[in-house]
């Protein structure tokens, strides 16, 4: 396995749990819910695509920084399999269902209902309807589309691969939202206005705003006020009630990814800029040495800690700021201030 060596970052770390978050998702959830259950009640609850795609942008910069933090390095082949074990397995089995079920209650359409399942199982789902003649608002007018929901894994599985090719072929974490970023851009001047752009790539710029929230996050807790995330909530409900997916085609999901962003800032309370060692908090004045803790860290850290060697010990006792525990189920960094030991970044 291959790991690129990537430049450090010092970073105050953002919570492992975020609970705000969760309600962004819920709030997602309802909204895309609503649009396709009740879609004169909120014609414009797509926009929790939108939200999904910027909150999906945030961590994968987040996973790439813990990742970074813990070894100094990115392995891209074990970011892409990651992907591949959380997504696949629901994904097929999800597939199967489709298949089955259209099979036994719409055999007329079986034929082109497997189309768009082969085309789902690659993540191909955007292509294939930007190559179509009906636009999302007319796709589910004429014949069953259960797979069509798809589409929007396949913008971000995009997303993700060029996230983890840019920082594993530059070295910089940055470059996560640089590509999408990017190629967010130029889809925009390519399919502006155009009913095509609600697939396109050009949906990897609101990835992107959410990577940029995301680097945002590795160095700070931005100072982002109460009022401000009501707000931004507010008008976002209220865009969802109110837009409808013609209305969408130009900067409209752009200041939708703007609210999300917001959202997303908003729901990280308090900075965590001076923790303390756990060890100093109950009395001790010597770290731990019976590998069950660190300066500033946790048990569950141990394992992956011992494996560093005698060079990263030496380091560790260079270093007055304590270590962050980090978790390989998270998916972001942990509390505390998380310092990278090799080089100064280049941001």
């Amino acid at each position: 396995m291959t790991v690129v060596q990537v430049d450090p970052v010092e970073t105050p770390a953002t919570p492992d749990y975020v609970s705000g978050w969760d309600g962004i998702r819920a709030l997602a959830v309802v909204a895309v819910i609503i649009f396709h259950f009740w879609p004169d009640a909120a014609p414009g609850g797509f926009l929790g695509v939108t939200t999904f795609l910027v909150l999906a942008g945030a961590l994968a910069v987040l996973r790439i920084g813990r990742e970074v933090d813990r070894t100094a390095g990115f392995a891209w082949r074990d970011y892409a399999v990651g992907r591949i074990r959380r997504l696949i397995p629901a994904l097929l089995l999800y597939l199967m269902a489709v298949l089955v079920w259209t099979w036994w209650r719409h055999p007329e359409v079986y034929d082109a209902i497997a189309r768009d399942v082969a085309a789902a199982a690659l993540y191909l789902t955007p292509w294939r309807e930007m190559v179509g003649s009906a636009s999302y608002e007319t796709a589910f007018d004429t014949t069953p589309a259960p797979a069509l929901h798809t589409w929007s894994l396949g913008v971000e599985e995009l997303a993700w691969i060029l996230t983890g090719l840019a920082v594993a072929l530059s070295g910089r974490v940055r470059a996560a939202a640089t590509v999408t970023l990017v190629v967010g851009v130029v889809g925009y001047l390519v399919w502006f206005g155009e009913a095509d752009l609600y697939y396109s790539p050009a949906r990897l710029l609101e990835f992107g705003i959410g990577a940029v929230v995301g680097l945002v996050l590795l160095r700070r807790t931005p100072p982002v006020p109460t009022m401000a995330t009501l707000a931004a909530t507010g008008v976002f409900v209220w865009a969802c009630a109110a837009w409808s997916v013609d209305q969408v085609y130009g900067g409209r999901l752009l200041v939708a990814a703007g609210l999300s962003a917001v959202m997303v800032m908003g729901a990280v309370q308090g900075p965590v800029d001076q923790p303390q060692d756990p060890g100093r908090q109950h009395g001790q004045t010597d770290p731990p040495d019976d590998g069950q803790g660190q300066p500033g860290g946790t048990g569950h850290q141990s394992a992956g800690q011992d494996d560093r060697g005698d060079g990263d010990q030496d380091r560790r006792d260079e270093d007055d700021e304590p270590d962050g525990a980090s978790d390989p189920g998270s998916a972001l960094p942990s509390t505390g201030r998380l310092r990278f030991r090799h080089r100064n970044v280049h941001r």
